[in-house]
């Protein structure tokens, strides 16, 4: 053996090694190893058991490792401290608060440790993972917190065994299941945990919640037969939480939105409104509501029961207040598919011969078998019904599908066909129905959706139409001229009698006035026999001089004689009527219609471009005229605001296929302050070809007039930086007023007034001297100018102050700042900041208090008693305090006459700046009387100017021998 353990761990009769034996015919036997207990608090420990030398055979897993555990425990450290069961607590109203009373016991075998305080940090938590936890919300936590866990504090004091703390639940008025908390035993100082060490808590809810549900919401509707059981539906109204009290419940039936119940699917005399009522402790009640069973086919229907909260108590709420039941329809139905008519080409051989398919779908109730019947007739009222020869066997079809139990057709197609009977002759399309029908003797309550279909045989032995259009687009032409547009009919196929197609004209982006006059909308084309195997129909266009889009037209084949069918991939052809007239337009470049006008001295002038554009036929070349015109309000004066070479007339030629030209109008810049300013060029129709066109013929300009006034303002640029505004005497603060403008305007003289705005600043005049208002002045050419203000210095503790400057009432030469951006407002601000610092603090000197304050009074003359004032903090300043011995009734108190001349003492004491010490000195007059120790207070009153009391009041003591 060999490993952690040592020999103290093992019996002296064990030994470290030794010898097993397998008996013969056996595969396995058992070394057994005693271990010696113990007291000790150690480490769990190992030992290894190895095989070596093995006899008749080889080793495998040749060792293995025990492990011998600890069953020791370190004995407590001081107190043991457990916690009792909390039970559980009704958590009451909303706005109150239950307490919970947590009790915590400790105990001890040494009295010693008992004699000391021992503290207790609980921590009040939820259950994790559960939903009947309790939360931050349901208690009252220190600081306002709303979240678990919290903790609380108990401490034992001296010689205590049990301590007690309080938590406090907090009531609601809302249904909730009970709720659980965990208190738990976090922390000990001076003792150790014990157990137990958590205990769990039951909120209880004083609140009850009903509800409503079905046993089974989905039942059969039954048939009404006499003796049959009516289907009961049974909602059972069931409450929770508090159910101590009786409790009255209201309820009603109540028509769903999608396929209701009537009062005609319930039994005679069931009530549609009613009541239970729960005794104390009854947590369920049912209502059962009988349904009155029918052999109608119809829809699944519902309803539902609502139970009401009229007359609740406080503490009742509705939960699932309402619940559907779904009568379920127990009839059956027959559906055919396709129900809608079927139409099949009749085919010309048998491998191609029409056949005709039909599916058998039952709904509702498929329990038993069912057998329908079906039947192929010539359709009623047909105009060329079918007879037997059209089919097999020349015998109309019929037969029979039959249901298993169970079988529904959907889930396996269930259904039956038939053939048409094939052939060469063109002849009309003929019509049939196929007629279902049950069993007369027993339908099980089954109906036949659609008792008949309709079917088409569909004959393909007629001649074949199509429509094509001409074999391009057509250019419609000028006024009074007429374009023919041609589109060809084509038979095909069959050729053979005389086939008729109606023709009708659609207009779809064209109207009547694109057609000549007496043009047929509608007509009937004829083929007779041995005719060509295409027909012409000739539309004819009128021409016009209107610009427009190109625009298409429909023509379409209707209504065949039953020798011939239309093909429906061309049944209609399109004409395209191509137009050939132009339109000249005008607009700005870029849709900018306005520019400034600029300075006379600018390198650069404004211009203005006008595009003149056409569309449509430009295959041509072409000429416009144009002109200038002014424009009210405000037209431009084409004498002065013009370039000196601008032409107001003109003409913008078109080479073929240009599509586009400029004409370009020059401004001249000035320093005229003004308003804008319009003018428009307008383009005229004289000498334009008859099929051109204006549409925008004209097209406005503004001239934007960019001169003003120059502009003053003081703004973020012009204001001074924040300035410490000093002790004493004043400091000179510059306010940067500028001007800015065109060179004309700045060449001469501007003013302005300035002021100090206190409106809108926390300084006041008594923070400055000097001006607070005048005037700025501008020399010609001037940018800048400075305001100067005074700003005072004092010693008095205060906020940094705001100080604003504003420049008002320009002369005629000038304007204010607008504000658009930061560097340019009207005003400019100067923040003065505060340099002051708190007063000094008095105090007498705590390490003199009991130095010589106690003395011999002696039998004559005076003893003095020295009291040292220390000040700190701000000596800059001059700071006085008043101070005074006072004395009382009390025959340990010192009275008037043991000071000279029978007066307590008082005084002042003056500290100048930079002093940080004074001394009170008080002299006591001896005497001869026996009496008791006495004793008196120096006291300081009345600190000033500036100073604040830390000590105000000192005791001194003196013997009498």
């Amino acid at each position: 053996m060999s490993g952690e353990a040592n020999s103290g761990d093992f019996p002296l009769s064990q030994t470290a090694n030794g010898q097993v034996t397998i008996p013969a015919n056996e595969t396995s036997t058992d070394l057994t190893l005693g271990v010696l207990g113990d007291a000790l608090v150690e480490g769990n420990e190992t030992f290894t058991v190895t095989l070596s030398n093995p006899t008749l055979g080889t080793l495998g897993q040749a060792t293995a490792t025990g492990t011998i555990e600890n069953d020791d425990a370190a004995p407590p450290q001081g107190p043991v401290v457990t916690i009792e069961p909390v039970g559980s607590v009704i958590e009451g109203d909303v706005a109150t608060t239950t307490p919970v009373t947590i009790t915590l016991n400790r105990t001890s075998d040494n009295e010693d440790d008992l004699a000391q305080k021992t503290t207790v940090i609980l921590s009040i938590e939820g259950i994790t993972g559960v939903e009947d936890s309790a939360e931050g919300e349901d208690f009252v936590i220190r600081g306002g917190a709303d979240t678990l866990p919290f903790q609380q504090k108990v401490v034992f004091q001296r010689n205590e065994t049990t301590a007690t703390e309080t938590i406090n639940v907090v009531g609601d008025r809302s249904f909730e299941p009970d709720e659980r908390f965990i208190v738990k035993v976090l922390e000990v100082s001076n003792g150790t945990i014990g157990e137990p060490s958590e205990v769990e808590g039951t909120i209880v809810t004083d609140e009850q919640q009903v509800n409503v549900a079905l046993v089974e919401p989905v039942l059969p509707e039954g048939d009404g037969q006499p003796g049959e059981t009516p289907t009961q539906f049974e909602f059972v109204i069931s409450r929770t939480g508090k159910t101590d009290e009786s409790l009255d419940v209201k309820w009603d039936l109540v028509a769903t939105e999608a396929d209701p119940a009537g009062s005609q699917d319930f039994v005679e005399g069931q009530d549609i409104t009613g009541m239970v009522s729960f005794l104390a402790g009854d947590t369920e009640k049912t209502v059962t509501v009988g349904i009155h069973g029918n052999t109608e086919l119809e829809k699944d229907e519902f309803f539902k029961l609502r139970i009401k909260d009229d007359e609740f108590p406080d503490n009742a709420f509705l939960g699932q207040k309402e619940a559907v039941a779904t009568i379920d329809n127990d009839e059956s139905s027959v559906l055919i598919d396709p129900s809608l008519a079927l139409e099949v080409v009749e085919g010309d051989s048998p491998d191609t011969a029409a056949t005709f398919s039909y599916q058998l779908v039952r709904t509702g109730d498929t329990d038993k078998a069912l057998t329908v019947s079906w039947a192929v007739k010539p359709r009623e009222g047909a105009d060329n019904p079918v007879d037997a020869e059209d089919f097999i066997d020349d015998a109309l079809p019929a037969g029979a599908v039959t249901f298993a139990p169970g079988e529904n057709g959907q889930d396996t197609p269930i259904g039956f066909s038939f053939q048409a009977k094939t052939d060469t002759v063109a002849e009309f399309d003929e019509d049939f129905q196929v007629e279902l029908s049950l069993p007369p003797e027993d339908t099980g309550g089954t109906t036949l959706e659609s008792p008949e279909v309709l079917g088409t045989n569909l004959d393909d032995d007629t001649g074949r139409l199509t429509i094509s259009p001409p074999s391009k687009s057509l250019i419609e032409g000028d006024s009074g001229d007429q374009t023919p547009y041609t589109f060809t009919v084509t038979r095909s196929e069959n050729f053979t009698g005389t086939a008729t197609v109606k023709y009708t004209l659609k207009n779809t982006t064209t109207d009547e006035s694109d057609f000549v006059p007496g043009q047929d909308f509608e007509d009937t084309l004829e083929f007779e026999d041995g005719d060509p195997a295409e027909k012409s129909i000739t539309i004819n266009v009128a021409g016009d001089f209107d610009f427009e889009g190109n625009e298409t037209f429909e023509v379409s084949l209707t209504e065949p004689s039953p020798n011939v069918s239309i093909d429906p991939a061309q049944a209609t052809a399109i004409g395209e009527i191509e137009n050939d007239d132009q339109q000249v337009n005008v607009d700005l470049e870029d849709n900018i219609y306005s520019w400034s006008e600029g300075d006379p001295d600018s390198a650069e002038s404004t211009f203005f471009a006008f595009n003149v554009t056409r569309t449509g036929k430009t295959e041509e070349s072409l000429d416009v005229q144009w002109e200038l015109v002014t424009t009210e309000p405000n037209p431009i004066d084409f004498a002065t605001d013009l370039d000196p070479e601008q032409v107001t007339t003109g003409t913008v030629s078109f080479a073929p296929n240009v599509l586009e030209q400029t004409v370009w109008v020059e401004i001249l810049g000035d320093y005229v302050i003004e308003e804008d300013e319009k003018f428009t060029l307008r383009l005229k129709s004289e000498g334009l070809p008859p099929n051109t066109s204006l549409r925008m013929a004209q097209v406005t300009a503004t001239v934007r007039n960019d001169d003003a006034l120059p502009e003053v303002y003081i703004g973020e640029r012009g204001s001074p930086a924040p300035l410490f505004e000093g002790d004493e005497g004043s400091q000179a603060v510059t306010f940067t007023v500028s001007r800015e403008g065109d060179p004309v305007r700045m060449s001469q003289p501007s003013s302005v007034e300035w002021e100090v705005d206190f409106a809108n600043s926390t300084a006041d005049e008594n923070d400055l001297t000097g001006p607070l208002s005048g005037t700025v002045d501008f020399a010609p050419g001037g940018t800048q100018q400075e305001i100067t203000v005074n700003v005072l210095g004092d010693l008095e503790i205060e906020p940094s102050e705001s100080l604003w400057v504003r420049v008002f009432n320009p002369d005629d030469n000038a304007s204010i700042g607008d504000g658009s951006q930061a560097y340019d407002t009207d005003r400019g601000e100067l923040v003065i900041l505060d340099d002051d610092i708190t007063p000094p603090v008095l105090s007498f000197d705590p390490d003199s208090l009991n130095d010589g304050f106690e003395k011999i009074e002696g039998d004559e003359g005076l003893t003095a008693y020295t009291y040292p004032v220390l000040r700190a903090g701000n000596l800059k300043v001059r700071t006085t305090v008043d101070w005074q011995v006072t004395g009382g009734k009390d025959f340990m108190m010192a009275k008037s006459n043991d000071f000279v001349d029978g007066v307590f003492p008082s005084g002042t004491l003056t500290f100048e700046p930079g002093d940080e010490r004074k001394d009170i000195t008080v002299n006591v007059v001896g005497d001869t009387r026996a009496e008791n120790p006495g004793g008196g207070t120096v006291q300081r009153d009345s600190v000033k100017p500036d100073g604040r009391d830390t000590r105000p009041v000192i005791r001194g003591v003196w013997h009498h021998l």
